[in-house]
């Protein structure tokens, strides 16, 4: 009796089908609107709550007065009544929106039930395009400046990277930026008319039932989006140096960069796996094999005990990159730091197979577990589409890392020691650190 009754009440609601796991095998579609608006979906059998995101290619490498961090102040905030409905109604369907501001694009997501699609993405169309009066922008500007803020050493040690690699032109325009800005609303209008137009724009959804259907409702707001165009101000590497005088209880920061690949390149995946090979850490962290102890940080740069903390960066965009290490330690043995750098990048040459195939697996693992979260999945979707018209599969990006060799390695070693470098020092004003040229010298290089 009692199991019957179990049984019953675990029948399933009328129409409702149990999930089985073909159910879950996504099907990914993308196609443009006639203006240029690129759209890319994931549709899945089962109902579920719709995540949307949308890339604009418009980032700080375009923007060197600041009209980004304007337009972040303003965004979903506004006087106008009729902006004011829009934003009412993203609020009131429990849409949760952020927007992140990055070199070369503007990111933003929500995600909404299906059924609510249609008042959902006209109120973001208008909240992402519509432009706000001068009286809202002047309050943004000096909301803006009101919060700059000064950075930590090892924060200005990173964010230095790339404007002194870039010469603070394109990729190396501040970001986040430190300076106060100062424009005026018809100069954020001309800018945002400009940027933002339909061929920089990609809308992407996962969770939906039928591409068509979404892209229908996606015309019926951005099909009158000015189609523009995509201009692109090509970034030059040159390298270079920048020192800050600090006082900081003896100690130094110091970075070393070097010019790397951008997406679009054979060796873009090369340096991922090297970054995998020689991690981050400090000093002071503690744990296994499985925190990371396994990393050249910890088995070749911090068993120098004047060393505090080494970190290793990999920025890759459409058009360059920058790999760079950083360390802290203390400044009485500031002269032989970028000379460490040097010598463990150069052991890497003589990486084993058993090592190279650890940092694969290790990216390999990590990229399968931040894609079954589906708002990293969603982001991917959006960004390979935007930046390659490509879904994530035909990017390839795993199978680009699996085919990593040892001469990949050493290509890409060589291609860093023949560039020109890149050479951040925070410390006090009388530490001595060897310049560029001498470390050129000493290399052999001329």
């Amino acid at each position: 009796m009692i199991r019957r009754l179990i049984h019953s009440s675990f029948k399933p609601l009328p129409n409702h089908h149990p999930i089985y796991v073909k159910d879950f095998i996504s099907s990914v579609q993308k196609s443009k609107l006639s203006n240029g608006v690129k759209i890319i979906t994931e549709s899945q059998k089962f109902p579920s709550t719709v995540n949307i995101g949308i890339v604009i290619q418009v980032g700080t490498r375009d923007d060197p007065i600041g009209y980004l961090n304007i337009y972040k102040e303003l965004f979903l905030k506004s006087r106008i009544k009729a902006d004011q409905m829009h934003y009412l109604v993203l609020d009131l369907l429990g849409c949760n929106i952020n927007l992140l501001i990055e070199r070369e694009n503007i990111y933003i997501n929500t995600s909404c039930l299906e059924d609510h699609l249609k008042h959902v993405i006209p109120a973001l169309k208008h909240a992402i395009f519509h432009l706000k009066n001068p009286e809202d922008t002047s309050e943004a500007i000096e909301k803006f400046n009101s919060k700059l803020e000064p950075e930590s050493k090892e924060d200005s040690l990173k964010n230095f990277v790339l404007p002194t690699s870039y010469s603070n032109k394109t990729l190396g325009i501040r970001c986040p930026r430190i300076t106060e800005c100062k424009l005026e609303n018809d100069d954020l209008e001309k800018f945002l008319k400009k940027k933002f137009t339909a061929e920089k724009t990609t809308i992407a959804a996962t969770g939906i039932t039928d591409h068509k259907t979404f892209e229908s409702l996606v015309a019926e707001s951005f099909s009158n989006l000015d189609k523009g165009r995509l201009e692109f101000n090509p970034a030059i590497y040159t390298g270079g140096t920048y020192r800050e005088n600090i006082d900081d209880n003896d100690m130094i920061y110091m970075c070393l960069g070097f010019q790397a690949a951008g997406f679009f390149e054979h060796d873009m995946a090369t340096f991922t796996v090297i970054k995998s090979i020689i991690g981050d850490g400090g000093g002071f962290n503690i744990g296994g094999p499985g925190k990371g102890m396994r990393s050249r940080t910890f088995t070749k740069f911090l068993i120098y005990d004047f060393l505090k903390t080494v970190k290793s960066y990999n920025h890759a965009f459409t058009d360059s990159g920058v790999f760079a290490l950083s360390l802290v330690g203390f400044e009485k043995y500031a002269e032989y730091m970028p000379e460490i750098i040097l010598n463990e990048l150069y052991d890497l040459a003589y990486i084993q197979e058993e090592e190279l195939n650890r940092a694969k697996n290790i990216i390999t693992r990590e990229a399968l577990i931040n894609y079954q979260r589906s708002l990293s999945r969603l982001e991917d979707l959006a960004k390979n589409c935007a930046f390659f018209y490509n879904t994530p599969d035909e990017f390839g990006y795993l199978k680009k890392i699996s085919q990593v060799s040892v001469e990949d390695i050493r290509r890409s070693l060589l291609n860093m020691f023949t560039s020109q470098f890149s050479m951040i020092v925070l410390t006090d004003k009388n530490t001595k650190i060897p310049d560029l040229e001498t470390i050129y010298k000493r290399m052999g290089r001329k």
